[in-house]
This record gives C-alpha cells, sequence and structure tokens, in this order.
C-alpha cells in the first residue's frame, strides 16, 4: 500500500533473508528437541523444533523491520517534530536533526568525492596509502562543511524566533470525535492484547517438543483482535482511497 514495488524489493531483499537466516542459525547451533530430521557433517543433529523456533524469530525480526521501514515512510521528520513539538519542543528538534543527518552528509559526502573525481581523478587511486589519504581528506571537507552548516542553522533558527518566550507552534492537525474514538479503541485493544500476554494465553513451548497452549475460546479471540489491529491502518487507507475516487468521479 505505501511503496508498491518498492515495498516488495524491500521484503524480499532485506526482511525475507533475516528471516531465513535466523532458521539456518538457529537449528545450526541450537540441538534441542526430540525431533531429529539429518545430520550436520560435524555429527550434530538438526531438529524440527530448533527450526521452528527459529522460524518464529525470524518472523518476529522481519515483522520489527517492515514494522520500522513503514514507520519511516508513514511518519516523516517533519510530522515527528509535529508530534513533539506541543510536549518537548526540544528534543523533537534534536530528534529530527538527527534523523536528517544521515541522508544530508551521504549526498554530501557524494557531492565532494565526485567534485575529487574531477580533479586529477582523486578517488581512482588504487594504492591503500593513498585511499586512506584520499579517505581522510574528504572527511576534513565534510567536518568543515558541517560545522559551517550548523552555524548558518543556528542563525537561521536565531532570527526566526526560535527559544523566545512567547513563541508560537502551528498546528496543523486537529483533534475530532473521530480521532478520540479511534484512539480509544486502540488502546483498548492494546489493553486486552497485552492482558492475554500476561496470562500466558500465546506461550508456545519448543523444548523438548513443540507444546501449544491449551485450546481456549479467549486464545482464539485474542487472534481475531490482533488481525483487527493490524488491520486497522490498512482498512483507513482503503477507506481513504476509495471515498477520494469516489469524489473524483463526481467532478
Amino acid at each position: 500500500m505505501l511503496r508498491g514495488k518498492v515495498g516488495i524489493r524491500f521484503f524480499m531483499g532485506v526482511a525475507l533473508p533475516v528471516c531465513l537466516l535466523s532458521v539456518v542459525l538457529n537449528g545450526w547451533f541450537h540441538h534441542y528437541g526430540v525431533t531429529p530430521l539429518f545430520r550436520l557433517p560435524g555429527g550434530n543433529r538438526v531438529t524440527l523444533e530448533a527450526l521452528c523456533q527459529g522460524a518464529v524469530l525470524g518472523g518476529m525480526f522481519g515483522a520489527a523491520t517492515l514494522w520500522l521501514y513503514c514507520f519511516g515512510i508513514v511518519l516523516p521528520q517533519d510530522k515527528l517534530l509535529y508530534l513533539g513539538s506541543q510536549c518537548m519542543p526540544a528534543l523533537s528538534l534534536v530528534l529530527t536533526m538527527a534523523l536528517r543527518f544521515v541522508p544530508t552528509y551521504t549526498a554530501q559526502t557524494a557531492k565532494i568525492i565526485r567534485a575529487r573525481q574531477g580533479m586529477l581523478g582523486k578517488s581512482t587511486e588504487q594504492k591503500f596509502r593513498q585511499k586512506m589519504r584520499h579517505g581522510g581528506t574528504v572527511l576534513s571537507i565534510l567536518t568543515t562543511w558541517a560545522l559551517e552548516n550548523s552555524i548558518q542553522t543556528a542563525d537561521s533558527m536565531r532570527a526566526r524566533g526560535y527559544g523566545a518566550a512567547k513563541r508560537s507552534s502551528y498546528r496543523r492537525y486537529r483533534w475530532h470525535a473521530k480521532d478520540i474514538i479511534c484512539a480509544l479503541c486502540i488502546l483498548l485493544i492494546v489493553g486486552m492484547l497485552a492482558g492475554l500476554a500476561i496470562t500466558g494465553a500465546w506461550n508456545v513451548q519448543y523444548d523438548p517438543v513443540i507444546r501449544f497452549p491449551e485450546a481456549m475460546p479467549i486464545r482464539y479471540a485474542g487472534y481475531v483482535i490482533y488481525t483487527v489491529l493490524c488491520a486497522m491502518p490498512l482498512y483507513m487507507d482503503i477507506r481513504r482511497a476509495w471515498k477520494w475516487q469516489r469524489y473524483l468521479s463526481k467532478i
């Protein structure tokens, strides 16, 4: 929904390899379980229980990777600054600038390298000492640029009244009744899921055998509730796209 084919390539290139690597490493180094599948050249056995737990752990890491990827798309720097500008303005500004450092410095480093490449081919040296000297020069130039840029940023912030006692903040978004209802529903669902997790309704045992918890209606209800929680953003995006297409069709 967010990136289309780019998101699929990210999943195939980052999240899925993390899952597969977890399965391989867990089955290679852990040998618990009573269901052996095959033996390694060193004599250690690979069990079904270790592979299953590795798949679960890999799925958790892969899901966390996708969540962070989507988080960076849904909440860019300006939205993070807006969310924290009311209660923690200084911290939100520091976090926003920190998140901006990596892409900005990467782009500036590429510019410096291209500029030096045009000066007698400075980026094409093959000797190790010349490469180290070239990297030190690029780092020195980048540091000088960063210091100058920080001074300009500080002067610009001071000229715009940052830190003044009566400085106001621009509010683009407003809370409505539907936003409050949605937030309360999310808090309620999260509270129910936390209660189920504390009671151990979802605990699965992998050593020495795979043992699932008892079949209780509350556990299956928790699966349904968690599915609803995960599907809420997808439902909102589809509904918004449908309303927009319906509006365009009437024009």
